[in-house]
């Protein structure tokens, strides 16, 4: 091949000419392609290889906890899985919350209430405001089990 093959055109597979730079175009567009591709599986959770943190966190008893993923008003109470997976007990929104070894209570979006029996893993809710008073004394949830811990301000609330 001489310095006169280079810019000579070249019959493609579909039958049509192509010059070089246009098949190094194409490659360049294919590498492309695929560093996107690969950016956008990488911004997938599961896929990246280290942990990018939560808005919010913090263990309560046995396996539960409380996450907030992107901003502390979708914090939920989870159930761990794995070091970095859980699964939604309360949906987000939670407010406020307590917990003792055998309860969790949670209040959602200042309208509903939440009673989880840590043993069964059984979810009570979401409540109103009687209907949570009234199963607190069903359950026989401790009167002193109160909502100690605020989700906007990481206190006790």
């Amino acid at each position: 091949m001489d310095v006169t093959d280079l810019y000579r055109p070249q019959l493609s597979l579909a039958g049509e000419t192509e010059i070089p730079s246009q098949r190094r175009t194409g490659k360049t567009r294919n590498v492309l392609l695929l560093i996107v591709l690969l950016m956008g599986m990488g911004s997938c959770y599961c896929l990246w290889p280290w942990d990018v943190g939560l808005a919010y966190e913090e263990d309560m008893v046995a396996d539960y906890a409380v996450w907030a993923t992107d901003s502390r008003d979708n914090a939920a109470i989870v159930r761990k899985t794995s070091p970095h997976g859980a699964a939604s007990v309360v949906e987000g929104g939670i407010s406020v919350y307590g917990w003792n070894n055998d309860f969790i209570i949670a209040k959602r979006d200042f309208e509903s209430w939440y009673i989880v029996e840590v043993a069964s893993g059984e979810v009570h809710g979401p409540l109103t405001k009687e209907q949570y008073i009234e199963l607190r004394e069903t359950l026989a949830v401790p009167p002193d089990l109160t909502f100690t811990r605020n989700v906007f301000s990481g206190d006790e609330g």
